[in-house]
């Protein structure tokens, strides 16, 4: 409708004056269909070349993962709404109501663009392709009246309408939630925007909180709620140009085992909405429970946050793509946008400010779907991460990946970076693979049990293009050799990536040929996307879904250690269990 009223108000402005009678509608019309028809040629010509170069520089929209039509449907189907497109203009030259077809295609390009990009931006792109089929209408000789201009000023409207809803319907379900939210309310604010607790050992703890405003600032730990007798860090200044208004703080000197609270002091006054708690790590023989989930939308307030935090876990360990952002670019300020919206969430921000807190990226957080070393984004998801992530030391260096490990009482965590070091030859890197080995080995004798914690899919077959450990196959085999030369044996896996509750109980783990380096894997995904399944066989089975969470409980009883891995729902009902208990040597 408003193409209808830009062509007629473009008619009005361009015809002649006329001194002695005003022409009517079908005079204007037939005089000016030359002008019309040339505009459109050139608009529609125009449209198409910058939509084909797109589509084959840089890809049609897609939803991430391809979750919503499937990726081969959704890359098929703007293709061919494009060839369709072409053939519309080509036909609109022998004959003008041809044009009108560029309605369709605007329709399906527009509503297919909301895949990946707003429905305001879906809204242009159906533009881009409207006006010149909407002109072509308008320069047809069958459009002369007052009753055909209203025919035309109905299809493009409903057009408009249909897109629209279409457009809203399919971004919803690309980024929209998944799964039931939280009730929790929008917390007030006072000067400290965020703040969340990690790098947690026995006796220490990383606080990294970020600030409204410039200020100066200490942390206070310790052991009461109302802070009363807290230890208190060093000042340290939140200033916007330097440091994004970010501050870290490292404490020690804390007890094993013991909950602590902390808070922020700006200014001289205590933030009374952003104090949150943790518990030191055991040390020696203990038992306790931690939780783990991957893969949530960006800025997700899902009701399986709250769910994770009654659980009261001793940590929560993200195993990748905490937000689905798929930044292409090196911009810190985009990741920080999104750590500003992950922390700002109601159920998110509750969650991490009452454990500790430890976190590897995949591919959504990092860079694009399926993004690796080679990713444009990479410095700034590497800089920002050891800017805003309270995180264990990172062995790669400033310009490595972030693999990592801690302990929890006699319990080696092991955690590897599959995103940061990946090329087409191999998913960790060399060095970081040296590293991995050096960390099972030295775990083997030293801890009751070791967690190696992968973002990917380890039981896959082997194929190439697919996003998980079966593109590397040699590698794996290597790893998996290595594990079974030395007899690696209490051994349990956490991964996430794949979109469902999964388990195996060891039985479809061993790629070392030998028969000998079988260990447990548990998959818990997904926060809230959409469910999927990748990888398998499952010895457990699989169960795809959204608002899905797992949860390990460790059991030292000295001269043994058992293992419960647990699949919860965001009601907090039980999915999936297997638990098993291996001996450990005196």
């Amino acid at each position: 409708a408003l193409g209808c009223l830009a062509a007629w108000v473009a008619l009005r402005a361009a015809s002649p004056p006329v001194p002695h009678r005003r022409l009517g509608l079908r005079e204007l019309l037939a005089s000016e269909s030359g002008r019309l028809r040339a505009v459109a040629r050139g608009t529609s010509l125009a449209a198409l070349a910058i939509f084909l170069l797109l589509a084959f520089s840089e890809g049609p929209p897609a939803s991430p993962e391809g979750g919503v039509l499937g990726s081969g449907l959704e890359h098929d189907l703007q293709l061919g709404l494009l060839g369709f497109a072409a053939v519309a203009v080509a036909a609109a030259w022998w004959r003008d109501g041809f044009g009108g077809l560029l309605l369709v295609a605007g329709f399906g390009l527009g509503s297919l663009a909301a895949l990946e990009y707003t429905p305001l931006f879906a809204v242009l792109a159906c533009l881009v392709f409207a006006v010149p089929g909407v002109l072509f209408l308008l320069a047809w000789e069958r459009v002369r009246g007052v009753r055909e201009l209203g025919f035309v000023a109905v299809a493009v409207t409903g057009v408009f309408a249909l897109g629209a809803v279409v457009a809203l319907e399919l971004h919803a379900q690309a980024y929209g939630p998944a799964t039931p939210q939280s009730s929790l309310p929008v917390p007030e604010t006072w000067r400290v925007k965020w703040a969340w607790a990690g790098g947690v050992t026995g006796e220490g703890v990383t606080v990294k909180a970020r600030l409204n405003d410039d200020a100066r600032v200490r942390l206070l730990v310790g052991p009461r709620r109302d802070l009363r007798g807290a230890a208190a860090s060093a000042a340290k200044q939140a200033d916007d140009a330097r440091n994004e208004r970010i501050v870290a703080f490292r404490m020690e000197g804390l007890e094993p085992g013991r909950r602590y609270h902390y808070g922020l002091e700006v200014d001289g006054r205590v933030d009374p909405y952003r104090r949150g708690s943790f518990r030191t790590f055991p040390a020696g023989r203990a038992s306790f429970e931690i939780a783990f989930a991957g893969c949530a939308r960006v800025g997700s307030d899902a009701a399986a946050f709250e769910a994770i935090r009654r659980e009261r876990p001793l940590l929560f360990l993200s195993v990748g793509d905490f937000f689905y952002a798929n930044i292409e670019e090196n911009a810190p300020g985009l990741f920080l946008d999104q750590y500003d919206r992950a922390l700002g969430s109601p159920a998110q921000g509750a969650l991490y400010r009452s454990t500790a807190f430890a976190y590897v990226w995949d591919d959504h957080d990092f860079g694009g779907d399926g993004s690796d070393a080679s990713a444009e984004s990479a410095p700034a998801a590497r800089s920002t991460y050891r800017l805003a992530v309270p995180h264990y030391a990172l062995p790669g260096g400033p310009g490595g990946g972030i693999q990592q490990a801690f302990t929890i009482g006699r319990v080696r965590f092991v955690v590897m970076d599959a995103r940061s070091r990946r090329t087409g030859e191999s998913m960790l890197g060399a060095e970081q693979l040296r590293w991995v080995k050096r960390q099972l080995l030295a775990a083997r004798d030293r801890y009751a049990l070791t967690v190696l914690v992968s973002s990917v899919p380890w039981i896959e077959r082997p194929e190439a293009g697919v996003d998980g450990w079966g593109a590397y196959p040699a590698e794996r085999a290597e790893l998996s050799r290595f594990i079974a030369r030395h007899r690696i044996r209490r051994l349990v896996m956490l991964s996430g990536d794949a979109h469902m509750l999964a388990i195996d109980d060891g039985s479809h783990s061993d790629y070392s040929g030998s028969g000998r380096a079988g260990f447990p894997v548990m998959h818990a995904a997904a926060l809230d996307r959409p469910g999927s399944v990748k990888g398998g066989p499952y010895s457990e089975g699989a169960f795809p879904g959204a608002g899905q969470y797992g949860t390990m409980r460790v059991e030292d009883e000295g001269d043994r250690v058992r293992v419960t891995l647990v699949g919860h729902d965001y009601r907090g009902r039980e999915v999936v269990r297997y638990s098993f208990g291996q001996r450990v040597p005196r």
